[in-house]
């Protein structure tokens, strides 16, 4: 079975972006299946911080585009059975400096490292810089963009310019992620409910990541989000939904119990 690419991605940062590739990639690891989740994000790579193995990655993407080392010897695999391709630091895709790497380099050691073994999913996060998602798009063709927003109309409709880009280069299914959804807020008719942003947006609402202060310490305490979290259930109902499953789009989290969203 080939490995379904996802590329996540944003239209600027401080949406949630790497949070979302690592939530969604831990709840794919939960469901069985063989996930890699390569770190993309040149100007800010963050995920290692996030797992907790900052100090564990020997060779990054970099090393195994300019041959210092192959993918088996790269990508690392943490405790929950993720496994992961670190972004190296002042490397500049594209670039003319010494370190740099060619676009033609990037795109061959992503494909090499999708090849290393038999994984379900790809993951690729993505940053705002370098043109990384429409190098992605032209290399993974019939990948699938997950465009991840706040809560905020600002971030949506950067989403569906996010969107269009893609489309631009043949990536046919968008999605969106709205990150940090603000349920106290949708109540209170303050901000907009989930059934206005599935209504004003033309990319297709694929999940909602509730606000959570478990995540937020999570990520900074480079840990696993707690399970049976809103968080962690959002991120598992996405993973339900690539994998082709039906579930309704707040299944299992508690804040829905308590108040109205919509």
């Amino acid at each position: 079975m080939a490995t379904r690419k996802i590329i996540v991605a944003s239209s600027k940062g401080g949406v949630g972006k790497s949070t979302v590739a690592l939530g969604v990639a831990g709840a794919l690891c939960t469901l069985g299946k063989k996930v890699l989740l390569c770190d993309l994000d040149f100007e800010n790579p963050c995920l290692d911080l996030y797992m907790g193995i900052e100090d564990a990655a020997l060779f990054n993407v970099a090393d195994v585009a300019k041959g210092r080392a192959t993918p088996e010897k790269a990508i690392l695999k943490n405790s929950a059975g993720l496994s992961f391709l670190a972004s190296p630091e002042g490397v500049v895709p594209g670039g003319t400096g010494e370190n740099d790497i060619s676009e033609a380099e990037l795109a061959k050691a992503l494909t090499d490292a999708v090849s290393s073994a038999e994984y379900d999913f790809a993951i690729f996060d993505t940053g705002t810089a370098h043109g990384i998602p429409a190098l992605l798009a032209d290399t993974f063709r019939g990948a699938t963009a997950l465009i991840v927003a706040s809560h905020q109309s600002s971030s949506s409709r950067g989403a569906e310019r996010t969107a269009a880009m893609f489309e631009a280069h043949g990536i046919r299914e968008c999605r969106l992620v709205v990150c940090g959804y603000e349920f106290i807020e949708a109540a209170r008719n303050e901000r907009r409910g989930i059934v206005d942003i599935i209504d004003s947006s033309r990319v297709p609402l694929i999940g909602a990541v509730p606000y959570d202060r478990t995540l937020m310490l999570s990520c900074e305490r480079g840990v696993k989000v707690p399970e049976g979290s809103d968080a962690a259930e959002a991120f598992l109902n996405i993973a339900h939904r690539l994998c082709g499953r039906t579930v309704r789009l707040f299944d299992g989290i508690n804040s829905v119990k308590r108040r109205k969203i919509i």
